[in-house]
């Protein structure tokens, strides 16, 4: 996503979950230690592209390949890490507003290599159009549009007529989306698999859902997943945990259902389809985050390591953060 978006994001979602932040003025945002914070931590992942810039403007777009770790799930380790430091001055949460809405847009919306260096693999989600340029194009005007409407709407309510020709935008980038990319074959990380009664009876109530969610496939479905977690830090914020515990409970049933997809449209087990999974599981830990204690981003950051490492491994050995994060909102 584009370096403004990254910005209009950050101060958003920094305004709505950050207790005692002013209106996103000029002057405030300049001015404001938590802005300063979002603002920061919104583009410095972004530091990567500057060797590419030249290539990027022949071509009109950076490609995966100028994405370096930093930019992928070991950065977002460093960077969670660096929220644990900065909260020690109570800029933690900003900067991990900032961070989280990062990763968020650029997994959304454009093909990443998640665990460069350790493996080369491309995930796409198939939510925005990557080959047709021109569509890319509209679908980044319209985005920024709504985030910035959102974002003035705060000065001027007048600003909600910008949501219109936004809106336009993204329809006329639809015709360019494209399929999100899952390798179909075997291989990857082993998981426990249930009694196989347990999956007669599960498949019995869960093949008709998964009936209505093929059409989107596997990672259309878990790249929904991270964008449905974006409730919760503003929920959490506004102290409705248990509104916030029921988004979570959601993003948990909808992220258990692409494998199901997976499973249904026989491209289950992939090693890239994995990989597109977990990934959106660490986006979607990292916005949760946001709001909640400081122990949720050492766990996140600790979870971040044991994906690369259940890679490198061949075996999961992922904690399940979202579900602790349930049970403490709801207890």
């Amino acid at each position: 996503m584009n370096l403004l978006a990254h910005v209009l994001a950050a101060i958003l979602v920094t305004r709505l979950v950050v207790p005692g932040t002013p209106d996103p003025t000029p002057w405030a945002v300049l001015h404001t230690p938590a802005y300063v914070s979002a603002l920061i931590a919104s583009v410095l992942p972004d530091l990567d592209h500057v060797p590419h810039l030249l290539r990027a403007l022949k071509s009109g777009r950076f490609g995966p390949g100028s994405r370096s770790p930093l930019h992928e799930l070991p950065g977002l380790a460093i960077y969670s890490a660096t929220a644990l430091v900065l909260g020690l001055w109570g800029l933690g949460a900003p900067f991990m507003a900032g961070i989280a809405t990062h990763y968020l847009l650029d997994y959304g919306t454009r093909p990443v290599r998640p665990a460069h260096p350790l493996s080369e693999r491309v995930v796409f989600y198939g939510l925005a159009p990557r080959r047709d340029l021109r569509a890319l194009v509209y679908y980044d005007v319209g985005f920024t549009g709504f985030l910035l409407t959102a974002l003035l709407y705060f000065l001027h309510p007048l600003s909600l007529l910008l949501a219109i020709p936004s809106a336009a935008f993204l329809l006329a980038s639809l015709r360019g989306v494209d399929e999100g990319e899952v390798e179909s074959g075997t291989g990857g990380v082993r998981y426990a698999s249930l009694p196989s009664r347990a999956k007669e009876l599960v498949l019995r109530y869960v093949r008709p859902v998964v009936r209505v969610l093929a059409p989107l496939g596997p990672s259309r479905i878990s790249g929904l997943s991270m964008f449905l977690t974006l409730p919760v830090p503003l929920l959490v914020s506004r102290g409705h945990w248990y509104a916030a515990a029921a988004v979570l409970i959601c993003v948990l049933i909808l992220d258990s259902l692409d494998g199901a997809v997976a499973r249904y449209l026989g491209i289950s087990g992939s090693p890239t389809g994995w990989l597109t999974d977990v990934s959106a599981d660490r986006v979607s830990e990292a916005l949760m985050c946001v709001a909640l204690p400081w122990p949720f981003t050492l766990l996140l950051t600790i979870n971040v390591v044991l994906t690369l490492l259940s890679l490198r491994w061949g075996r999961n050995v992922i904690l399940p953060l979202r579900h602790l994060a349930v049970i403490y909102l709801i207890l």
